[in-house]
């Protein structure tokens, strides 16, 4: 099956021919550890792993795929990414999400979250496009030396026009340089070996607290039981509220049948938000994207007791 035919909800897994080719960029004489914090299905990392004799671990957003690490025996977490953290490692492997962020591309964002995983002169292997690889050059020649950037061979080359990065991470940053690519995978003239560095710990945890932790935190709040306990109706707020933080309170319903009275005349309320689909486009390199944006309309009826008059405020 062609790259393009798996590549589903960001996950473009490397073909089995680029991870053994990659794995002959790479040794380790001691002791090591590995790290993918997108590692899909876990199948590359699982064979640098068997090649280097390592320890290894991963990250994978998606339930079933981090089930599929784990049959891999790798030790793995499963959530997104960008909300752990780690160090102490060899070998980064990076084949992040190809696609924009919010405000850079995800392959900049990630590269720039994991790179403290790695330790001094640890080795990164950066899977990116190579239409991307501008767009990354400063960031990598100001915090890696010894790069090196191959295209990936015919035919998986033809999918996704995509490049591995070798480096070896800087003890402190320099200057960027330019980056251009060297080569083809696989080429004699291009077989530049990386020797991993030791390191006899390595660690991924979570940035705060697990979601399953957290929300036990919350139910054993005494705020929390004093605003939702189910027998009472009512709760004070911690502070006055503001008129922005009514507006959103009865827009969202919370004060939905109640009786207020304006000026004097009785009002009864009720509160609505709807979810609109905007289409948008959006030029890019070489494409228009489609893009679609949601937002959200908050609305207010409000019946006169009195005259049977309906007011409603957007």
């Amino acid at each position: 099956m062609r790259l393009a035919g798996r590549a589903k909800a960001g996950f473009y897994p490397t073909p089995p021919r680029v991870t053994q080719l990659i794995a002959q960029h790479l040794k380790a004489s001691q002791p090591t550890h590995l790290l993918d914090p997108c590692a899909g299905e876990g199948e590359a990392l699982a064979t640098l792993a068997l090649h280097l004799k390592a320890s290894a671990q991963a990250i994978e957003l998606s339930k079933e795929r981090a089930a599929r690490c784990r049959k891999q025996g790798l030790r793995t977490f499963q959530g997104d990414s960008l909300t752990y953290r780690g160090a102490g490692f060899g070998l980064l492997y990076l084949n992040p999400p190809y696609d924009d962020g919010f405000q850079e591309r995800l392959e900049l964002s990630f590269l720039k979250h994991w790179t403290p995983a790695l330790t001094a002169d640890g080795v990164l292997v950066f899977l990116i496009p190579e239409r991307i690889l501008p767009r990354v050059s400063e960031f990598l020649t100001a915090h890696y030396h010894s790069l090196l950037a191959l295209r990936f061979p015919q035919p998986e080359y033809r999918d996704f026009q995509q490049v591995v990065v070798f480096g070896c991470r800087r003890k402190e940053p320099a200057p960027p340089q330019p980056l251009e690519v060297e080569g083809v995978l696989g080429e004699a003239h291009t077989a530049r070996v990386y020797a991993l560095p030791p390191s006899p710990a390595a660690f991924v945890q979570p940035r705060g607290p697990e979601p399953e932790k957290m929300l036990e935190m919350v139910e054993q709040s005494p705020l929390w039981r004093h605003l939702y306990q189910r027998d009472s109706a009512h709760f004070q707020p911690l502070l006055p509220l503001k008129d922005a933080h009514l507006a959103l309170l009865i827009a969202g319903g919370l004060l939905n049948n109640e009786v207020i009275r304006l000026e004097g005349e009785p009002y009864l309320i009720q509160g609505q938000i709807q979810k609109q689909v905007q289409c948008l486009e959006e030029e890019r390199e070489n494409y228009t994207a489609q893009i679609e944006r949601e937002t959200f309309v908050m609305s207010i009826a409000a019946l006169n007791l009195w005259t049977g008059a309906l007011h409603t405020l957007k």
